[in-house]
This record gives C-alpha cells, structure tokens and sequence, in this order.
C-alpha cells in the first residue's frame, strides 16, 4: 500500500470518529456545523499522516 492510500483510510476513521463523537456535542441537526467538522479534521489528519509518512517511513 502506498502512503496516500494508508493516509486515506487513517484519515477517514478519524474522520467517523470525529462524526460519531462531535455529531453528539454539536448536534446532527446541524448538518452544515458537523460536515465542516468533519471535512476539516480529515484535511488535517491527512496532511500530517502524508509529511509524516514521505519523512520518516520508508515503504520501499
């Protein structure tokens, strides 16, 4: 597996588990609030695992 794909599927289990546990604070009601949420926390969590993964492990 190459380093977009392991940062693909690590990016969207944070992102279910940011759905999941913030839907609740925040509220499903508002759906607008929640997908920003969401949408944002998978930007981030992939950005970080992709530096991270082209600089430190090597899957060759």
């Amino acid at each position: 597996m190459g380093n977009v794909l392991i940062s693909l599927c690590v990016a969207a289990g944070a992102a279910g588990l940011a759905y999941s546990k913030l839907g609740r604070r925040v509220g499903y009601g508002n759906a607008a609030s929640v997908w920003t949420l969401v949408a944002i926390t998978f930007g981030l969590i992939f950005l970080i695992m992709i530096i991270l993964l082209n600089t430190l492990v090597s899957l060759d």
